[in-house]
């Protein structure tokens, strides 16, 4: 799923995660939340304007986090960071990037 959601709720997406995180603990299938959100407080994207995208991965117990790119806010441009191959890489995530 990709949202620019946490901006609009009222505790900017706190609740939401922690839920989020609660109910795909107790999946037996893997989850994976994409979502689109700006940052703030850490190195600046590549362009005005440009959203993180985040991605969280619950498999067989193990939570994983990260920045996988900056992203154009319609999604016409990515630039892709170093946790989009420490993703796919994981032991645990069923594809692999060289």
């Amino acid at each position: 799923m990709n949202t620019y959601l946490a901006t609009y709720l009222h505790d900017k997406g706190i609740s939401l995660g922690a839920h989020l995180d609660t109910w795909a603990r107790q999946r037996r299938e893997p989850v994976l939340w994409l979502q689109w959100e700006p940052l703030r407080g850490q190195p600046g994207p590549p362009e005005f304007g440009w959203v993180g995208w985040i991605a969280d991965l619950w498999q067989e117990g193990y939570h994983w986090h990260g920045q996988l790119a900056w992203v154009h806010p319609h999604g016409t441009r990515i630039q892709w960071l170093p946790d989009l191959k420490r993703f796919a890489n994981d032991h645990r995530s069923p594809v692999a990037v060289r």
